[in-house]
């Protein structure tokens, strides 16, 4: 998960996200218990982030299947049939047409 973030800020991946982890899983990944101070820092930030993005969206609403963008498909999702190997896709048309 470090890699999602800038340098500046990869130092503070493992603090943060012991402390959003119960005791054993932080006991299996072998990090320390941080201060009850960091822990209340970062559960606090996270309450607070919560509420301007309970008003503040850019996804239409309700989220559609439609209305969704995947980076794979730019010109959006083909059908099934069109994806895979030519050479597959082409003896299946001629099984189903019966050539």
């Amino acid at each position: 998960m470090e890699g999602w973030f800038p340098g500046v800020l990869r130092p503070l991946v493992k603090p943060v996200f012991a402390a959003l982890i119960n005791d054993r899983l932080r006991q299996a990944f072998g990090y320390r218990r941080p201060a009850a101070w960091f822990t209340g820092l970062v559960e606090g930030a996270l309450w607070v982030r919560k509420w301007p993005l309970k008003w503040i969206t850019f996804k239409p609403y309700p989220v559609l299947i439609e209305n969704s963008h995947y980076r794979s498909y730019p010109s959006g999702v083909p059908a099934i049939e069109e994806r895979g190997p030519k050479g597959l896709l082409t003896q299946l048309k001629g099984e189903i047409t019966g050539k």
